[in-house]
């Protein structure tokens, strides 16, 4: 009989690299079961401003990042996801336009989450499809209820909410 080993997380909040080891643990603790209960979307979005230049100003923690050519701009938009934001590049005339339209910055906020939680169930999806790992994701009280619908997309990754879960181990 196959011991069965669930690894249990929650509050990701959009961390791209709290997901990731999430994964790794996964494979370090031989768990065939894995559970992100709750509140998996980040919490804000970080502008990527376009300077005059073409280097790239953005503000994270309160601390003003700067971003010259191409390398430097893909490592600021990783350590912007690492701490569970989303970053989105602008020039300074579409941040002053976002910034002004609270409907349509909210509906890129869900895009960009939506996008994080399609990319994360990729991950999930490569990582341990072809095992005999099963996978669940539900969402918590931060987290938008569009993201049910992205999550009941998978064949792999399940939304548990509201469903009677009987694991079979073989």
């Amino acid at each position: 009989m196959v011991q069965n080993r669930i690894l249990f997380t929650t509050d990701l909040h959009g961390s791209n690299i709290c997901f990731r080891k999430f994964l790794n643990a996964a494979r370090i603790y031989k768990a065939n079961t894995l559970i992100i209960g709750g509140d998996i979307t980040g919490k804000g979005i970080v502008p990527i401003i376009e300077q005059n230049d073409k280097s790239y100003k953005a503000e994270l923690f309160g601390v003003e990042q700067t971003a010259k050519g191409e390398q430097e701009l893909k490592n600021l938009e990783d350590k912007i996801a690492a701490a569970g934001f989303y970053s989105i590049k602008l020039s300074k005339e579409e941040y002053k336009a976002l910034s002004s339209d609270e409907k349509v910055l909210m509906e890129t906020f869900t895009k960009l989450m939506i996008q994080r939680i399609k990319e994360w169930i990729s991950l999930a999806e490569k990582t341990f499809k072809n095992e005999k790992v099963k996978f669940y994701m539900l969402p918590g009280n931060d987290d938008i209820f569009e993201i049910d619908a992205v999550i009941e997309e998978s064949d792999y990754v399940v939304n548990p909410e509201g469903k009677c879960i009987h694991k079979t181990i073989a």
